[in-house]
């Protein structure tokens, strides 16, 4: 099952927490430390592969599973494009599953 995570991030360490969040399939940079993942992924990995670059005495993170399907806000056109593209991907894949079944 595909799920989406929000990921921030405050910490000197940015770059590397970038370089572990680009190993995700599918990613996007929705403000300055903050990205939105698609993954098939369970929490626990997905915290274990920020923490790779996280300094943990110093640096703060934060993921949550978020519904896709339930959004609102103010974004730039191409995040609002990624969002779509991903969830009519995933919803699409999953509907195909659930009728095979």
């Amino acid at each position: 099952m595909i799920s989406f995570y929000i990921i921030s991030y405050k910490g000197k360490r940015q770059v590397d927490v970038k370089e572990c969040i680009k190993l995700f399939d599918c990613w996007f940079n929705v403000f300055e430390d903050q990205y939105l993942v698609c993954t098939s992924q369970n929490m626990a990995t997905v915290r274990q592969r920020i923490e790779r670059g996280v300094d943990k005495r110093n640096d703060a993170y934060l993921i949550l599973k978020v519904n896709i399907k339930d959004k609102s806000g103010q974004l730039p056109q191409n995040a609002w494009e990624w969002i779509r593209t991903q969830e009519e991907r995933v919803f699409k894949d999953e509907s195909r599953n659930n009728f095979i079944s």
